[in-house]
């Protein structure tokens, strides 16, 4: 008894299926892809608008110079912080 096998029919199947296979892998990383695309573009215009508003924050006021604030040194501040002079942090 003879038995044919069509393994042109087998490796065209196969193919196919292997087509389908990296059509599909595909998809999902262009998906994963367009996901993060729309991700970064919020990230860069969230940073945008952070820009813009801590620019507008940070806008020098002339008329806050005029006014008459006490001036705190370093050394003055270490002082205040400092055990011997009974102040302490407690958490």
């Amino acid at each position: 008894m003879l038995v044919v096998i069509d393994f042109g029919g087998l490796v065209g199947q196969a193919r196919r299926n292997l087509a389908k296979e990296y059509e599909g892998v595909l998809i999902r990383v262009k998906d994963k892809f367009e996901k993060k695309k729309v991700e970064v573009l919020a990230e860069i215009q969230k940073e945008s608008e952070f820009d813009i508003v801590y620019g507008l924050a940070a806008v020098s006021d002339l008329s806050l110079h005029d006014l008459d604030l006490p001036q705190i040194s370093d050394d003055s501040t270490n002082q205040v912080a400092s055990p011997s002079h009974g102040c302490f942090w407690i958490d």
